[in-house]
This record gives structure tokens, C-alpha cells and sequence, in this order.
């Protein structure tokens, strides 16, 4: 990875809160630790069969020495801490995480800030 390539992007996680009717709200967001990252834009066959018509909100981003992805990769299938309370903020807009590999992970746009 060039170090002019690499892009600011925030990791936060969503501070949730029960109702009294039993479901989750997400009430805020804590910040977890700011990383640089490389982004990849998908585009090829393979990828526009697995997300479909998502695939123009889909990245695919990856870190050096894959410390964001090391970080995530334990939270995977995790009950209590799962990537799912996780966000990926980058370039003004707020990323889902789809998927965590050993060296990439894909994201996927949820809204404009």
C-alpha cells in the first residue's frame, strides 16, 4: 500500500438501548479508533452476483498491516460484541460491515452525514 492512498476513516460503535417493549434503539455512536485505509471500489462479475444491485454501495477497504481487520475479525459470529454494533465512517457517509476477512473488509453505504 502507497502511503498517498491511504484515506482517514473512524470505527464506531453504536450504543443501543432497549425499550420497554423489548426492542433496540441505537442512542449514539462511541468512537473506537481511527485507522487509514485503502479503498477499493467493486465492480467485477463475481461481486456484482453476490451484492446485486447493492454493489454501488459496496467498498471493499483494507488496512496496512491489517490492524482494523485483526480488531474485527474475533466480533464475527461473536453473540455478545458482533460487527454488527460496529460503523465505518469515511468521506462523509456512514458504511455498514458486510464482511471481515483476513486482509479486506467490505462495507456497505447506509447514509450521507
Amino acid at each position: 500500500m502507497l502511503i498517498k492512498n491511504l484515506e482517514n476513516v473512524e470505527l464506531k460503535k453504536a450504543i443501543k438501548e432497549k425499550t420497554k417493549t423489548g426492542n433496540e434503539i441505537i442512542k449514539g455512536y462511541d468512537l473506537v479508533k481511527k485507522y487509514r485505509i485503502q479503498e477499493q471500489i467493486l465492480q467485477d462479475q463475481i461481486t456484482s452476483t453476490i451484492y446485486g444491485s447493492d454493489v454501488n454501495k459496496m467498498r471493499r477497504i483494507a488496512t496496512p498491516l491489517h490492524d482494523l481487520e485483526k480488531y474485527l475479525l474475533p466480533k464475527v459470529d461473536n453473540v455478545e460484541d458482533n460487527i454488527s454494533n460496529y460503523y465505518i465512517y469515511y468521506k462523509g457517509m456512514q458504511y455498514k460491515i458486510i464482511a471481515v476477512r483476513d486482509y479486506f473488509i467490505d462495507i456497505k453505504r447506509i447514509w450521507s452525514l
